[in-house]
């Protein structure tokens, strides 16, 4: 009994030096993993934090930086029908590689995977900011994509040269003060690793979404809906779909997310509405700084200010809605109370007109519905965070940002072939020696220095009406953000899973 005692313990546990022993036999990877995960100093958590704030604030940037520059750069680029291009790209490629980083983050070190990522997306900056043409241009917004892609799972053309001291220093503070050794990650080998990457999936993926973007771009700009290209496209686009569709059926081990996540409910709905919700904001803040540039004759320096009504109600209420949810312990209410504002502030926005809209109108148009965005755009994460176990809700973060991401890029395609169609269909009254493809092939800027006094009077009403139609998708979009959010459940984000 005396050595039973003593064995155990006067309160009969292990030996600290056994239990050591132990632990060591029995879970050599949990003890790596506890030996490697030392606290920091304040100094250096402080450097790491600001580190990726950085990083953060640079794909927020990077989302919305074409807004505010496009009039102007489709003065330099003369490819005013490409506008869609230049912020589908950017979204196509930051939406098909959430998967891949997602993966990435998970097999190999976090550190190295965070700094390549910045570094694709500092290349892609540097080229934007030395576009030639468009086509350059585009090619640099979907290298940015991919690593931003990278950046926001692990947290006017010279603008985007910002980006790249940001960058620097972001990968400096990066390097010196993320200290820890990834000892799990280096113990598998490569097959190992590759193994466990969904490569059919994501290729599929990535397949069908440029084919639907090209069909969508191409369709009643380039060619006409009917035209063979453009019906060739969308049907490869559905047939990679459903093969896509298929390889997550039939093959477990090859399936981009696990069965629970998907089959949850609430999960869907809530990646849905993200989609919806995002991909209307994002119509809203491409084509405002157009309204305001080419309608109003705006600066693209005094359009970005004239576009605060929107942007600092959206930024406070995300921070109001996500405190008073925290209180609440429900995000229902701020979801039902931004996609209402929402709606009702898109649908204001349809009513811009070139000669009737006033200072007064269209300030407060965008106070509504940014407030609305504000309050409707975050709460799809906490939906994920309330109704997922703490393991599965990085999966569920990714496929939300995945959702958000495809609608935001298909959604942008679309607005694109509904202002161009809509700015032909405008001018078709305009006078016999009116040029209409130089309309389309001219700046969205300076109009005053493309037409005469006269045909500025056809210009300017055909802008703000093709505009305006493009926001009618943002109400469509809220809209139907409504219906999505009904079935959500209410559960309280203070229980456990």
């Amino acid at each position: 009994m005396q050595e039973r005692m003593t064995e155990r313990g006067h309160n009969g546990d292990v030996p600290e030096d056994k239990a050591q022993a132990a632990l060591e036999t029995t879970n050599d990877d949990a003890h790596v993993e506890t030996a490697d995960s030392t606290y920091v100093s304040t100094g250096v958590l402080s450097v790491v934090v600001i580190s990726v704030c950085c990083a953060s604030f640079l794909v927020g940037l990077d989302q919305t930086i074409v807004a505010g520059a496009a009039p102007r750069i489709t003065i330099s680029f003369h490819a005013l029908g490409d506008i869609g291009w230049w912020a589908s790209a950017y979204l196509l490629t930051s939406a098909s590689l959430q998967l891949v980083y997602g993966r990435l983050y998970t097999l190999f070190s976090t550190k190295w995977t965070y700094i390549s990522a910045i570094a694709i997306f500092s290349i892609g900056s540097l080229i934007c900011a030395v576009a030639p043409n468009s086509v350059a241009f585009i090619v640099g917004r979907a290298i940015a994509g991919s690593g931003a892609a990278g950046m926001m799972s692990g947290s006017v053309l010279v603008c985007f040269g910002i980006n790249l001291p940001i960058c620097a220093s972001t990968v400096l503070g990066v390097c010196f003060s993320v200290k820890r050794r990834d000892k799990i990650h280096q113990k598998k080998s490569w097959q190992e690793k590759i193994r466990h990457f969904d490569l059919p999936g994501t290729i599929l993926l990535t397949t069908a979404l440029v084919c639907l973007i090209l069909a969508l771009q191409l369709g009643g700009i380039v060619y006409s809906w009917s035209n063979g290209r453009v019906i060739a496209l969308f049907v490869v686009s559905g047939i990679v779909s459903l093969v896509f569709l298929l390889v997550q059926i039939m093959l477990p081990s090859q399936r981009s997310f696990p069965a629970e996540i998907i089959r949850n409910r609430n999960v869907s709905l809530a990646a849905l509405f993200s989609g919806f919700i995002s991909g209307g904001m994002f119509v809203v803040i491409t084509y405002l700084p157009i309204w305001f540039q080419a309608v109003k004759g705006a600066s693209a320096l005094r359009s970005g200010g004239m576009m605060t009504p929107i942007i600092a109600p959206f930024v406070v209420m995300s921070a109001l809605s996500g405190g008073i949810t925290q209180a609440i312990g429900y995000y229902n209410p701020a979801i039902f109370f931004g996609v209402i504002l929402a709606t009702t502030g898109a649908g204001l926005l349809t009513t811009f007109d070139s000669t009737t809209t006033s200072s007064r109108q269209w300030i407060g148009y965008q106070l509504v519905y940014g407030l609305g965005a504000g309050a409707g755009v975050p709460s799809p994460m906490l939906v994920i965070q309330t109704v997922l176990s703490t393991a599965n809700v990085p999966i569920g973060v990714s496929l939300v940002n995945l959702t958000q991401m495809l609608w935001s890029s298909v959604v942008v395609a679309i607005a694109q072939s509904v202002f161009v169609n809509e700015l032909e269909k405008a001018v078709k009254a305009a006078p016999p020696n009116f040029d209409v493809s130089l309309l389309i092939k001219s700046g969205a800027a300076d109009l005053g220095n493309t037409y005469t006094v006269e045909h500025l009077e056809k210009a300017i009403p055909a802008y703000s009406k093709a505009i305006s139609r493009t926001f009618y998708i943002a109400t469509a979009l809220s809209c139907a953000a409504l219906f999505l959010a009904a079935p959500v459940r209410w559960k309280s984000m203070k229980k456990k899973v």
